[in-house]
This record gives C-alpha cells, sequence and structure tokens, in this order.
C-alpha cells in the first residue's frame, strides 16, 4: 500500500536456488497512485520439475518507499508418486499341496514385482513360484522398487498352510440318559 502523496512504480524479480523458470509474477511491474494498493500473484508451473525441494525469492521493490525492497521467499515442495501394487489374495493352502504362481500388477514405475516369503519355514519363494514346505502362517511380499519420480511400493499377502491332519471335519456325537427322559446332540 502506497501511504505516501508520490505516485510510485513496484517491480518484481524472482531469483532462484536452482531449476530456474517454475515461479511467474504477474504483474511485473505496475504504477501504484498514492493510497492505492497493489496486488502481485505467484504462480508455480511444475511441469518439468522432479520431487524434491525448490527454493525461489520474489524481491519486491519500489524505488522512494522508505520499506523497500522487500524479500518474500517461496519454498515449493514436490512429492514422489506413490505406486499401488494390485496383489491379489492367496487362499488357505493344505501342506500338501503342489507349489503354486504368484501374480501382481504394479505401478507406473515399470520396475518389476518381486516377490520374497516373509515366513520361509512355512513357503519358499522363488521368481513367481511358491512352495509350501512347512505348516503354520504363511505371508508373502510383493515389492516394486522406486524411481526418481514414483515412491517404493509393497503389498503382503497372508495366508494359512494346514497340516493334513488339522483339516476341518463334521464331528458329532449323542448322549441319551434315559432316566430323565434327555437325549443330547453334539455336533461340529
Amino acid at each position: 500500500q502506497n501511504l505516501g502523496g508520490l505516485l510510485l512504480t513496484s517491480r518484481c524479480s524472482i531469483a532462484y536456488g536452482h531449476a530456474s523458470g517454475w515461479l511467474a509474477v504477474a504483474p511485473s511491474s505496475q504504477l501504484l497512485p498514492a493510497g492505492g494498493t497493489v496486488a502481485h500473484v505467484l504462480s508455480a508451473d511444475v511441469t518439468n520439475l522432479l520431487p524434491g525441494a525448490y527454493i525461489a525469492t520474489n524481491t519486491v521493490a519500489c524505488p522512494g518507499a522508505t520499506n523497500s525492497p522487500k524479500d518474500i521467499v517461496i519454498t515449493l515442495a514436490i512429492a514422489k508418486t506413490p505406486q499401488i501394487i494390485d496383489f491379489p489374495a492367496i487362499p488357505n493352502k493344505r501342506i500338501d499341496d503342489a507349489a503354486f504362481g504368484l501374480s501382481a500388477a504394479g505401478g507406473g514405475s515399470g520396475n518389476p514385482v518381486v516377490f520374497s516369503s516373509l515366513a520361509p519355514g512355512v513357503v519358499a519363494v522363488s521368481g513367481t513360484h511358491a512352495t509350501i514346505v512347512g505348516a503354520g502362517m504363511a505371508s508373502i511380499r510383493a515389492a516394486q522398487a522406486g524411481t526418481a519420480l514414483y515412491e517404493g511400493a509393497t503389498n503382503d499377502r497372508s495366508f494359512c498352510v494346514y497340516p493334513i491332519y488339522d483339516q476341518p471335519q463334521i464331528v458329532s456325537a449323542v448322549a441319551t440318559f434315559q432316566n430323565i427322559g434327555l437325549e443330547i446332540t453334539l455336533t461340529n
């Protein structure tokens, strides 16, 4: 705001820490009449910027003003794009089940999805194949490395490997108490 009685000119200039050209100011120069105000609007174009932090200084100068110039520091942070791995659920298995294939669709980095076992005593993983090696809780991880533009990603799938004798079974029992006329049936 121009609180004096003179006509002033407000000018903006931008200095960059690195990667220039991403910040613009409009208008870059404007007359400021006595008692008037000027708004300089800043806008950023991130089209060609990689993830990271960018700093620029907008200097607003108004020759003849007592508080001129003023520096305004602008910090722009660009994050990496997250990736999501589509890794379907794995059904529970029996210890005598055959080896099975693994598949997952990765994110935008284009890097391959790599599988690994988080329970090597229960399931072994080699490439895109999993082999049951023991009973218990199993977990397989699908991982995709990141790039300069994309974050790395993981997706874990857990399932149970049952021993052969531990499969759910139906059990029933009938007890009859003849003295009191009561019959109890238990079913599982």
